[in-house]
């Protein structure tokens, strides 16, 4: 198995190293935050943003050395419906409440969230069925505007140059719709087509389209799929290896995979030609040394 620091030279792309993961244990509600040198991870941070008891976070997303995270608690306690950013001790940088769409909608539910490069947040509100997003500005986060509304959103994934959206929980079982920017700067929805798997929380989508996501049910596979139908699946490399997020590299030429039953992240390289070329990723590197994996966010 090759290093980490051989990266550049298998995928003939400058990467940078791998900094920070962090991880959001569903089960706990617990983010944790570690750091990575080599090939070995520690823990830096461990915070609770909702009592479970309570409520429990909905999605994971990271960018700029900050943690995005959707809140539900049915105490109201930090929100009754919000998405917060954190910086990657906990402390609360922003809080902003989820909106009320339609006078006669029912409550916000937020169950996912997703951040572009520019850190506009992206979020699926499945209690008003909806999808919609915020852009940040010098002010505060200025929004919502909508993606859709009135089609059903459960989870939702965003390429990082924020030119492709895709909500799930609108085409049916296991499948996701694409929305396209236009240069007014609105979305246009495109076709349904098959991700692999239920839903895209704990997964990933690149600039060219590429959506990753764990295969639920099914041990040690992950799917890349895309809009025009074209997709397979890759296996890592414990068999009966539970698979709890996919994170991309900034550049997308690497693939980060976490297995929980492992407790290590596995890092992929893209093929030559791209991820969807008909060439298996070969596995390039694997960190250790954390505990309770599930979803994951990665910072260079």
């Amino acid at each position: 198995m090759l290093p980490l620091a051989l990266l550049t030279l298998w995928t003939s792309v400058t990467t940078p190293p791998l900094r920070h993961v962090i991880n959001l244990d569903y089960s706990t509600g617990n983010i944790s935050v570690f750091t990575v040198s080599g090939q070995r991870a520690t823990l830096e941070h461990r915070f609770t943003v909702v009592d479970p008891r309570f409520g429990s976070p909905g999605g994971l997303a990271a960018r700029a050395g900050l943690i995005y995270t959707a809140v539900a608690s049915s105490n109201g306690t930090p929100c009754a419906a919000c998405f917060e950013v954190l910086g990657l001790d906990g402390a609360l940088v922003a809080q902003v409440a989820a909106p009320r769409l339609l006078a006669l909608s029912s409550a916000p539910d937020i169950t996912d969230i997703a951040v572009d490069a520019r850190g506009e947040v992206f979020l699926s509100d499945y209690g008003q069925r909806a999808a919609y997003y915020y852009v940040s500005g010098h002010s505060g986060y200025v929004g919502p505007s909508l993606v859709e509304i009135g089609a059903g959103a459960a989870s939702v994934a965003v390429s990082p140059n924020g030119g492709l959206v895709y909500v799930q929980g609108n085409c049916g079982f296991g499948q996701a719709r694409e929305y396209v920017r236009e240069g007014s700067g609105g979305y246009v929805a495109h076709n349904c087509f098959g991700i692999g798997t239920i839903a895209l929380i704990g997964g990933a989508a690149d600039d060219a389209g590429d959506v990753f996501t764990p295969v639920d049910g099914v041990f040690g596979l992950v799917s890349i799929s895309d809009a025009a139908g074209n997709g397979y699946t890759f296996s890592i490399p414990d068999p009966r290896g539970g698979i709890g997020g996919v994170a991309l590299s900034p550049d997308a030429s690497v693939a980060y995979v976490a297995d929980h039953t492992r407790e290590v992240i596995y890092a992929f390289a893209r093929p030559p030609g791209g991820w969807l070329s008909g060439k298996k990723p070969k596995v390039v590197g694997k960190v250790t040394g954390f505990k309770a994996l599930d979803v994951i966010a990665v910072l260079p």
